[in-house]
């Protein structure tokens, strides 16, 4: 038997999969996300800040000794938008190179949509040939939309937009949102959605699965539970009219109240606002009234195709 490990630095969380392989198949030891909000400022400043480093530094070196103790002989690390665009990214790596001993490679945004939409696929197990699928992943810093099925990959799209940018540029430091400033988030978004191709023709309508963390976040609130158990989660249908009655009890409810509501975390209570606001304009850009949830994400892309 063998153990792997996979570390995804984000821009607004760290996650870590260990995974065992044996005669039996691949089996999860391990999957937990902690967040630290390493691109916090960053898509004003280009700049990394010291104290979202160092807490990040923190998690993936904690991180990557439970990998070990796992008995993982292998860590791989990939890194995101945070990374992409920040310009001391380079400083980061190195930290986490020597003090960590976790090289982390930084994908490109449509590497990371392929393999969001890789992980995806495989929780939704056979398809036929005709089934289209579309991937939502809304992160941090980025929204990848990737849309394909059986056979492969056949668009995919970057967006620069995820819940902690858009809340940094909407919602940061306002405790109950006017509708306006929504409507204007929203607008930002659907600007940046003009590349997507729309999709609705009711023959041409994909199948589309949400994955990341603000997708199983609006899932517990739905369902009024915490994220213990993903396979509570996945499967879940989010429907459009649900993203918008949550948009709007974010917006009325104050920052110190919403962090009590069942299902969700506190540390995503004020962003959460901006996710929904993404989740959203995705539905209405490809015509679907809903989405199918994954727990899965990028990691599990990554698992996949370096590990098998």
């Amino acid at each position: 038997m063998s153990v792997k490990a996979v570390i995804d630095v984000g821009t607004n969380s760290v996650k870590l999969l260990v995974m065992s392989y044996g005669e039996g198949g691949p089996s999860v030891l391990c999957d937990l996300a902690e967040i630290v909000r390493l691109g916090e400022g960053t898509s004003r400043s280009k700049l990394l800040g010291r104290g979202a480093m160092e807490r990040t530094l923190r998690v993936v070196c904690e991180m990557a000794r439970s990998a070990r103790l796992f008995g993982a002989d292998e860590i791989v690390a990939v890194g995101t938008q945070a990374l992409r665009e920040a310009q001391n990214a380079g400083e980061f790596i190195e930290r986490a190179r020597s003090g960590c001993r976790v090289e982390i490679r930084v994908i490109s945004g449509e590497e990371e949509a392929a393999l969001s939409f890789e992980a995806a696929l495989f929780e939704m197990g056979r398809l036929s040939d005709r089934t289209a699928v579309c991937v939502f992943d809304v992160g941090g810093g980025s929204s990848e939309i990737v849309c394909g099925g059986k056979n492969g990959v056949r668009s995919r799209v970057s967006l620069p937009v995820g819940a902690l940018s858009l809340h940094a540029a909407y919602f940061k430091g306002l405790s109950q949102i006017r509708g306006e400033v929504v409507r204007e988030a929203c607008g930002r978004v659907r600007a940046l959605l003009c590349e997507v191709p729309e999709s609705r023709a009711a023959d041409d309508s994909p199948r589309i699965v949400g994955v990341g963390g603000t997708i199983t976040t609006l899932a517990c609130v739905m369902m009024g539970r915490d994220l213990t158990d993903h396979g509570t989660i996945s499967g879940a249908e989010l429907s459009l009219s649900e993203a918008e009655h949550q948009i709007a009890m974010y917006a009325a409810t104050p920052l110190a109240e919403r962090r009590l509501i069942k299902g969700l975390n506190p540390k995503r209570a004020d962003i959460i606002l901006a996710g929904a606001c993404i989740v959203r304009e995705l539905l209405l850009r490809m015509g679907g009234e809903s989405l199918t949830v994954s727990a899965r994400g990028l990691r599990y892309g990554v698992m996949k195709k370096v590990f098998g």
